[in-house]
């Protein structure tokens, strides 16, 4: 069993260059997930997540409130929401609050990833 908690001071914080008075903790990846990848993302007032796209993510809004855009739509996030990217969507976030805005992104391996992660458990299936 491995517990991480996203206020122990020894995971770092990280930066992208997407993002604007953003931070983030990458919880790091599981072997027993088939690689799904957790961030605890933290946006400062004012702060935003530019527009980009990559794979699927889902994100479930801790704290604060904010504008969330997906392609064409824009609509406004509060703590308790969900929201769904499909791979290859262009997203991007901006905390409207004046608190910092917390999230928790969740994303399935895509690319790469994605095909390492499903040739490794077919390989496991037939080793057993």
């Amino acid at each position: 069993m491995e517990i991480i908690n996203v206020f122990d001071t020894r995971i770092p914080w990280g930066t992208s260059a997407h993002h604007i008075a953003t931070r983030f903790k990458d919880l790091g990846v599981e072997g027993a997930t088939n690689g799904v990848k957790m961030l605890f993302v933290e946006i400062a007032p004012g702060g935003r997540i530019m527009l980009h796209a990559h794979g699927a993510e889902v994100f479930f809004v801790l704290e604060g409130q904010g504008r969330f855009t997906i392609e064409h739509e824009e609509a406004d996030i509060l703590p308790g929401d969900r929201i769904i990217v499909p791979r290859g969507h262009i997203q991007g976030v901006t905390n409207t609050g004046d608190a910092p805005l917390r999230l928790l992104a969740v994303q399935p391996p895509s690319g790469w990833r994605f095909l390492f992660w499903h040739v490794r458990a077919l390989l496991r299936r037939l080793w057993r």
